[in-house]
């Protein structure tokens, strides 16, 4: 049955957007893109009903006539450089697109785990990538052609013009940021103008004063009017800014401009006028080349229907309208894959063996309590060690105190998640009051009516207090839809026979009979790795095994580490672990979430001696205090003694150090 979208379940809007005949025009354009190149999805509304909709639905609606009117093409790209990318990106038409991710052993594993293309593609380099101005032209080049156009004659904004087409956003990065593929990606794949801001803003992890900011302030303004399209209310045309480059992540706001003596998002107060009205929203993404590319290729590839809903709340007080039970019943109905964990499941022991193998949800929304680095189940403190590992990408909504903080370091929560592969995340850079946050009812009721979820997990205006700048930080592209599995483009079109690089599975067949007893530790490695990136975990395992009785392990093992984690395979995970050296703190992470709830029956010493040897320099108070009762039972006080005191040698962190210290006084 096809779903459409319960207008009047939505909460009252007072704002309700009337789109005159050109800005109709829009969606005929999205939906017959480019002159009507080819048949489109056909929306359930004509010109009147569509005018009647709330702005925020249109918005959505926008987005996803575009989304659903050109062909994905069933592979994934990879190059090994900047220069590939564009070069990839540049072929993508109005015909079809297809995701494109630099090379890398986590990010782009994820990616094809939950993408499953029929074709993987691995690109050599075309060579090197101009900077500077040169650069400028050739992604406003690519832009045009990525688009269907031709730069030699067209330019983004003539293409937009000869359509009658209006853009739902604007896209803003430089050339001198390493973010810059996110940009020309999410630019080109929803039709946006692609715009460069030029200063030094900070750094994702600082707090400035608006004074710094106060070039991009105006520079985003100028560059919304120098678009010739509507931008300065949320009734009409241009309604999101996507900001691809670094800048501090908090502003100090004076009281006049809506500051409470703490730290605003900066994503929740750029897109206003002096007085504090909103005229936009605000998407955030920031990172090196190979991340920044991810989170735009998630974003507009992959499905968002398996949602998890943890519930740490005990439902008393202001805390029963974040009750997440009529979200699951409203996901459930619309086709929505739906974990609840809830009560008993969402206490600190069955989270904790919950996240041994990873998770999988494409949107994960938390209810929480807690601070910068660490968080709470129903019952107890978890850090940020404990942020699970995730399988597939997800996109993150987590209600909280302060996780936000720091996004650019993995000792916060929101920094943890984006470190295992969240490529949106939506939370409070500060204490921001639980009001501040939409109630998952009203949050989800808004995804299911086409509203972009970071349109949906802010208050409106007019609507509420926190309408004016606050704190609720939005990282991520901001027309990311999480529409109802059944209003999904299904159908994939095949990707034409060209020859411009390696095709990934039939490189790990070779490599696979490759493999004999003269095989090295390095070829058993490769065929591993490859396989856990085609999404064949179950293969690499049975690699693995072999390189083990070729007597490889040493070269094959941290190779397998990954695939052995998702499958849960402990006693397997062990041995490998048992054979590497260089052990990061990702790595690390893996071994801790598989044993940890597993802590108090391991009586082997040479797996304590490993956790031991594994503590995570990021928070090494936590996993001592966790092992210590452990040591203690197995190799006694005095080893537990000599290795508490060891860690505060090596530690000059005064919350580290008292929490060893405290932990060294019980034995």
């Amino acid at each position: 049955m096809k779903h459409e979208p319960p207008i009047a379940r939505l909460p009252a809007e007072p704002y309700a957007m009337r789109m005159n005949q050109r800005q109709y025009g829009t969606i005929l354009f999205a939906l017959f893109l480019l002159i009507g190149m080819w048949p489109a999805a056909t929306l359930a509304y004509d010109e009147r009903s569509f005018r009647d909709l709330p702005w925020a639905v249109q918005l959505g609606l926008r987005v996803w006539a575009v989304d659903q009117s050109v062909p994905i093409v069933n592979q994934v790209v990879l190059v090994p450089d900047g220069a590939t990318y564009l070069d990839e990106i540049a072929r993508w038409s109005p015909r079809g697109r297809w995701p494109v991710l630099l090379s890398d052993d986590q990010l782009a594993t994820k990616f094809i785990r939950r993408f499953r293309p029929a074709v993987i593609v691995e690109r050599e380099s075309v060579g090197e990538l101009p900077a500077g101005d040169e650069l400028e032209t050739l992604l406003r080049e690519t832009h045009v052609r990525a688009m269907g156009g031709d730069p030699n004659h067209l330019d983004a904004s003539a293409i937009f013009r000869q359509n009658d087409y209006i853009p739902p956003g604007i896209v803003l990065s430089s050339v001198g940021d390493s973010a810059w593929p996110a940009a020309i990606a999410l630019a080109s794949g929803r039709l946006q103008p692609l715009a460069f801001v030029d200063g030094d803003f900070g750094r994702p992890n600082q707090s400035v004063d608006r004074d710094r900011l106060t070039p991009l302030v105006e520079q985003l303004r100028a560059i919304a009017a120098a678009s010739g399209y509507p931008w300065e209310t949320l009734e009409e045309g241009v309604l999101t800014f996507t900001i691809c480059r670094n800048m501090a992540g908090r502003v100090n706001l004076p009281q006049t401009e809506g500051g409470d003596g703490n730290p605003s998002a900066v994503t929740d107060w750029l897109a206003r006028h002096d007085d504090g009205t909103r005229f936009g929203f605000v998407g955030w993404i920031f990172g090196d080349e190979t991340r920044s590319a991810y989170m735009a290729m998630c974003s507009l590839f992959l499905p968002r229907t398996n949602v998890w809903l943890a519930n740490g709340y005990s439902g008393e007080g202001g805390f029963a309208q974040f009750d997440m039970q009529t979200a699951a019943d409203q996901m459930n109905e619309h086709g929505y894959e739906v974990t609840h964990l809830a009560g008993p499941q969402f206490r600190a022991a069955a989270w904790m063996n919950t996240l041994g193998g990873g998770i999988d949800p494409d949107l994960l929304n938390v209810n929480s309590r807690g601070n910068a680095n660490f968080y709470y189940t129903l019952d107890e403190q978890l850090w940020t060690v404990d942020v699970p590992i995730l399988n597939h990408p997800a996109a993150v909504h987590f209600t909280h105190s302060w996780s936000a903080r720091q996004p650019e370091s993995r000792h916060t929560v929101a920094g943890r998640f984006l470190n295992h592969g969240a490529y949106a995340y939506i939370g409070s850079v500060q204490e921001p009051y639980l009001s501040a946050f939409i109630p998952p009812n009203i949050l989800h009721d808004r995804m299911i009516n086409h509203v972009p979820l970071i349109v949906a997990a802010r208050h409106w205006a007019g609507q509420h207090q926190f309408a004016r700048p606050w704190k609720v930080q939005t990282i991520g592209d901001p027309l990311m839809l999480a529409v109802p599995p059944d209003r999904l483009q299904k159908d994939r079109i095949d990707p034409e026979a060209e020859d411009r690089g390696r095709n990934v599975r039939d490189d790990v067949r070779e490599a696979m009979r490759g493999l004999n007893e003269k095989a090295t530790g390095d070829q058993y490695a490769k065929v591993i790795r490859r396989l856990a990136l085609i999404g064949r975990d179950d293969l690499a395992i049975q690699i693995w095994r072999m390189a083990q009785q070729q007597g490889q392990a040493e070269a094959a093992a941290p190779a397998a580490l990954g695939p052995l984690f998702r499958a849960r395979e402990n006693e397997e995970f062990l041995r490998a672990w048992s054979h590497i050296s260089l052990r990061d703190e990702y790595l690390q992470t893996m071994l801790w979430h598989l044993m940890t709830p597993r802590l108090g029956s391991v009586s082997d010493e040479d797996t304590l001696l490993q956790l031991q040897a594994a503590v995570r320099a990021s928070m090494p108070e936590v996993d001592a205090q966790r092992l210590a009762p452990h040591l203690a039972r197995r190799l006694g006080g005095e080893h537990v003694r000599g290795w508490l005191q060891r860690l505060l040698d090596q530690t000059d962190n005064a919350r580290t150090r008292q929490t060893i210290e405290r932990t060294l006084r019980d034995y």
